[in-house]
């Protein structure tokens, strides 16, 4: 959706701009043109137990687990520091901490 938004919005642009030009040749914009890495970095291996089976275990508790999973890494990280690990999950401290509270985490 952005992508395409930010052709049309290119596309607009250069056509008001050549609006008062004889010349109505309009300019194709390709990758060539642009400073890119010919491939994108792989995102780092970490480790992972397997999942469950699809239908082994419901929604909630599937979601729970992992969000339980990615708390006990972040803080991890974060050498235990509720604050740091709050940062760096987007959330605030106090919503952190209840939600460790109710995964079992507090």
């Amino acid at each position: 959706g952005n992508i395409r938004e930010l052709e049309h919005l290119i596309s607009r642009a250069a056509l008001r701009a050549s609006a008062g030009r004889s010349d109505k040749h309009i300019a194709d914009i390709t990758a060539d043109l642009f400073d890119l890495p010919q491939r994108l970095p792989s995102a780092p291996h970490t480790q992972s137990r397997p999942l469950p089976e699809a239908s082994s275990l419901p929604l909630r508790q599937a979601c729970d687990a992992f969000q339980r999973d990615y708390i006990e890494a972040t803080l991890a990280e974060h050498a235990g520091n509720w604050a740091a690990a709050a940062r760096a999950l987007g959330t605030d401290r106090g919503n952190l901490h209840r939600l460790a509270r109710r995964l079992g985490l507090r």
